[in-house]
């Protein structure tokens, strides 16, 4: 019996360890799919703020060429003799000219930066989105982790103290019922801990295949057995609760009469007597 638990433990260890690793398994793809999808959209987002970038120079610089035209017009015009009436208009009408490209260069200008601080604002967005994302799918995988390491160490205590259960009533009879001293600590453990913790009385005898298959004949058998490890283990507490109130006061008489032996004389000599003069 001993040997099939131990094959049918060991065979639960391995299958929830397999279990467990491939969930994190998965969870590992999930998370490293997402990150994958991210560093896309960012490397798309920084490409696109680089080609506003480029534009907002390449308008600048087409912005300081119109100006430097202008200022060679504007010196050119004035270097030109008076007496020239003809060049006169011209020369207002290219300054005219460069005065509304300009005008439009600095409105293509504005519309560049207006994107580009867009675009950067988006992407910060983006980036504190993803942050908390992360945070909580860390305090989630966190949490998870916790309640399975729970769950498994509940799951060890409730097979040693089924153990220790089994091991004390094997040894009722060779210890003279002393053993009842481990039945009542783990009926102590159960009360403090709880049942889902630790093995209640009786069930330390379920077989874990018939617990898995047939719950609802498991508890019944459990609880049959329970009511009577229960009395068994109320009368050997008690037993033993009587003897050791025996032996605390043998021990205490005899060290009053080590102690005091005349007075403990006295007194059996007195109890004598009027245990003498009840019979006459």
């Amino acid at each position: 019996m001993a040997d099939v638990d131990a094959k049918l433990l060991q065979s639960d260890e391995a299958g929830d360890a397999g279990a467990s690793d491939n969930e994190d398994a998965g969870a590992d793809e999930e998370a490293m799919a997402a990150e994958l999808n991210q560093r896309q959209v960012l490397a798309k987002q920084r490409a696109a703020a680089a080609s506003n970038l480029a534009r907002v120079s390449q308008v600048m610089q087409n912005q300081k060429q119109a100006q430097v035209a202008q200022q060679r017009s504007a010196a050119q015009a004035a270097m030109a003799p008076a007496a020239s009436p003809g060049r006169a208009p011209a020369a207002g009408a290219a300054g005219q000219g460069a005065e509304s490209s300009e005008a439009e260069e600095a409105e293509q200008d504005e519309e560049a930066r207006a994107q580009a601080l867009q675009q950067q604002q988006q992407q910060a967005a983006l980036q504190q989105q993803q942050q908390q994302a992360g945070e909580k799918k860390e305090g989630g995988s966190l949490l998870d982790k916790l309640k399975s390491k729970m769950k498994g160490l509940k799951q060890a205590m409730q097979e040693a103290s089924a153990k220790m259960l089994k091991f004390a009533w094997s040894i009722m009879v060779e210890s003279f019922g002393s053993a009842v001293i481990i039945v009542d600590f783990v009926v102590f453990l159960g009360l403090v801990m709880g049942n889902d913790a630790i093995c209640k009385l009786g069930y330390e005898w379920t077989p874990k295949e018939i617990a898995i298959l047939q719950p609802t004949e498991a508890k019944a058998m459990g609880e049959k057995l329970g009511m009577i490890e229960k009395a068994g283990c109320c009368c050997l507490s008690g037993c033993w609760g009587l003897i050791t109130i025996i032996i605390i006061g043998l021990i205490g008489t005899f060290a009053f009469i080590y102690m005091h032996p005349i007075d403990a004389i006295v007194q059996l000599g007195q109890a004598i007597v009027d245990l003498v003069k009840s019979f006459f």
